[in-house]
């Protein structure tokens, strides 16, 4: 049996003949991560995600999972071009507040792994780098009177400040590791 809360929230929940009540509430939430591009674009990101219940105790309200806590769903889940996931995975586990162990707290630690699909990266970053730093090298190959050698390393090395300007606005930005 449904039961409806006051005003325009629609939040239910089930209430079974034993006393028992499942509570599925909805609630989309933004999170960010600290990314480690020390490694980039051949990266692996653990997002460690935390949700407490932080004016319930555990006496009137416990957060649980149930299984693993996470179900992908082929509904609700879109794939990302830039990011494939390794693992979800997700704990409960219950926390003391205070030293006097008069209240304990629940909580749920949640773990993302993400793997960067680096052929994008290859393809557009690292392909075209090779090809200009080759282009470089023939400059060996033109003949030391032909007025055209020093043009041509000139207009190589602008070409790669270029790209490298191009590089450093695509990669993310992190003073953390470099």
């Amino acid at each position: 049996m449904p039961i409806r809360s006051n005003g325009n929230n629609k939040e239910y929940v089930i209430v079974r003949s034993n006393g028992y009540m499942t509570w599925f509430p909805a609630k989309e939430l933004q999170t960010s991560c600290a990314v480690d591009v020390s490694k980039y674009p051949f990266d692996t990101q653990a997002c460690k995600i935390r949700m407490e219940a932080w004016y319930h105790d555990n006496k009137s309200f416990v957060l649980n999972t149930n299984g693993s806590g996470i179900e992908i769903s082929e509904v609700h889940f879109v794939e990302n071009g830039e990011w494939d996931i390794l693992n979800l995975s997700a704990y409960p586990f219950q926390y003391q507040e205070y030293g006097d162990n008069s209240s304990a707290y629940s909580c749920i630690h949640y773990t993302l792994i993400l793997k960067r699909r680096s052929s994008y990266h290859l393809i557009t970053t690292a392909f075209p780098f090779v090809i200009l730093m080759a282009l470089n090298l023939l400059v060996i190959v033109i003949p030391t009177e032909c007025g055209e050698k020093l043009g041509f390393c000139m207009s190589q090395f602008l070409t790669m400040i270029v790209f490298l300007t191009l590089i450093a606005q695509n990669m993310p930005s992190s003073s953390f590791t470099i």
